[in-house]
Parts: C-alpha cells; sequence; structure tokens
C-alpha cells in the first residue's frame, strides 16, 4: 500500500521540480527595467555586477537543490520498482528521505528569503524583492512565479512528513509484531 503512495509522491515531487525549473527558465527570461536599461534576471544576477556575488551563489545553490529535489523524486520512482528491498529496511529508508526532503525544503526556503533581503546595487539600493514586486521594474506575472516557489515548498514540507510518518508507522508495527511474538 505504502509503495503505491511512494511513487505517487515520487512522481509529484518530479512535475513540481520540472514545474520550478520551467518558472526559473521563464523568470531568467524575462524583461526587467534596472537602473535605466532593460536586462533579463539572468544578465541582473550573473554578468551585470549589480547582484551581490555571494546571492548569486545561493541562486546557484538554489537551482541545485531543484535538480536534487528532480534526482530524488525520480529515486523515490525507481527504489519502489525494486523488489528485493525487505520491508524493515524500506520502512527506514522512507523514513530517512521524508527527513531528506524536509531539510531540503527548509533549506530552499531559507535560500529564497536570503535572496529576496539581497540587495541590488543601483542608486537607491534596492532589495531584489523590490524588483520582484514593483511593476516599474518587472512584470506581474514574475511575482506570480516566484511565489509558485512557497507553493511548492510547502508541498514538500507536508510530502515529507507524510512519508517520513508512513516509514515510521511501518516500523512501528514491524516492532509490534516482533514485541508480541
Amino acid at each position: 500500500m505504502i509503495d503505491i503512495w511512494i511513487v505517487r509522491f515520487g512522481l509529484g515531487i518530479v512535475v513540481l521540480s520540472i514545474l520550478e525549473i520551467i518558472s526559473i527558465i521563464i523568470l531568467g527570461i524575462t524583461p526587467q527595467l534596472i537602473d535605466g536599461s532593460l536586462m533579463t534576471m539572468n544578465e541582473l544576477i550573473y554578468i551585470s555586477g549589480l547582484f551581490p556575488l555571494a546571492s548569486t551563489l545561493i541562486w546557484i545553490f538554489l537551482l541545485l537543490i531543484i535538480c536534487g529535489f528532480l534526482i530524488l523524486g525520480l529515486f523515490l520512482i525507481f527504489i519502489v520498482k525494486k523488489k528485493n528491498i525487505t520491508i524493515a529496511y524500506f520502512a527506514k529508508y522512507t523514513i530517512v528521505i521524508g527527513i531528506l526532503i524536509l531539510i531540503g525544503a527548509f533549506n530552499k526556503m531559507e535560500y529564497i528569503h536570503i535572496l529576496q533581503r539581497t540587495y541590488v546595487n543601483i542608486v537607491p539600493a534596492v532589495s531584489f524583492q523590490s524588483i520582484l514586486t514593483d511593476p516599474t521594474f518587472t512584470p506581474f506575472y514574475v511575482l506570480i512565479y516566484w511565489n509558485f516557489f512557497y507553493v511548492v515548498i510547502c508541498t514538500y514540507t507536508v510530502v515529507a512528513l507524510v512519508i517520513a510518518a508512513g516509514g515510521l508507522n511501518i516500523t512501528l508495527k514491524l516492532e509490534k509484531k516482533k514485541i508480541s511474538k
């Protein structure tokens, strides 16, 4: 029974990761009016020199976490296909995977929070969040795509708790059977 749910959660994580990658691509090619010149977000972050180096690295780490979730989703789908794993090990794997998803979601949330608080080196200095939310800098749909990251983080948090709880439930039932014998 839990096998089916793990595959569904894995498929959901893959779909959300692909949607996040598409969202990052759309955000990256969106034109912005920064300091009187029109540039894309990729140019702002990587090329212009207006974005601090530490925040550029955080943006890259955010991309790596998204790719990590994509790989983890594929791993969840393919681990269920292996029929040679005993149920006790499978339950312990699901606990660990749930905790890893939870840690990854919290790290991702912190990276997004740090990115929003980053000040772009223009006169006057404005935060990256101001650029994302102010229609004089960017179109409105940028804010929608940016808030999509929060929706995904909340989904990952719930999925992580359900996966870890399911693994813990199976582990406790197996231990109960051992004790009662």
